[in-house]
């Protein structure tokens, strides 16, 4: 019997021991959980000279090709939801042509807007309306977090319109696309 005590004794002793000792090992410093913001701050701009110019689509009459600079500052990414140009007549909605996520992807191989970074690209507007006077183009975003955005453009400041296929007419507060002779 004393001998199973004491062969019992002896890992019970170790076990005591090692308690004693303290027994664990050192744990790494823990890191801080990083702190996204609570939300993503885009902008968008022109980012060049804009293309204005007959549509290769047969469907369609008119192209505007438009280069963009989309920039998030506030240090959470977002994804690009769709691009809308819509045209109005006398305040009232007459054409619109929309670009999804799927044709954005397409176009930019992502539509994915990064965290801190400015991404450049450009899109392509087919439409038939000649006579407009007002323009808008709204992009739509969710940011990682899931909150949705939208940034607006409402001029252009350079647009190059193709000599010999088209003309822009001034016609009353906004002008009017004229298609040259034999163009389409």
């Amino acid at each position: 019997m004393r001998r199973f005590l004491a062969t019992l004794a002896i890992p019970f002793g170790f076990g005591l021991l090692a308690a004693a000792c303290g027994g664990s090992s050192p744990s790494a410093p823990s890191t801080p959980p990083t702190t996204l913001p609570a939300r993503s701050s885009i902008t968008v701009a022109q980012n060049g000279t804009a293309l204005l110019g007959i549509s290769p689509s047969a469907l369609h009459d008119f192209r505007l090709r438009v280069p963009f600079r989309v920039t998030e500052s506030g240090g959470l990414g977002a994804r690009m939801n769709f691009i809308r140009l819509q045209l109005f007549r006398g305040g009232i909605e007459i054409e619109r042509s929309e670009l999804g996520a799927v044709q954005i992807e397409q176009g930019l191989g992502s539509n994915v807007i990064r965290a801190s970074q400015a991404t450049t690209f450009s899109a392509n507007f087919d439409f038939n309306s000649s006579t407009f006077d007002f323009f808008r183009m709204t992009f739509s975003f969710t940011d990682d977090r899931g909150n949705a955005h939208t940034a607006e453009i409402s001029r252009l400041t350079d647009v190059q319109v193709f000599p010999g296929l088209l003309a822009m007419v001034p016609e009353g507060e906004g002008f009017r696309l004229v298609l040259a002779p034999g163009a389409h």
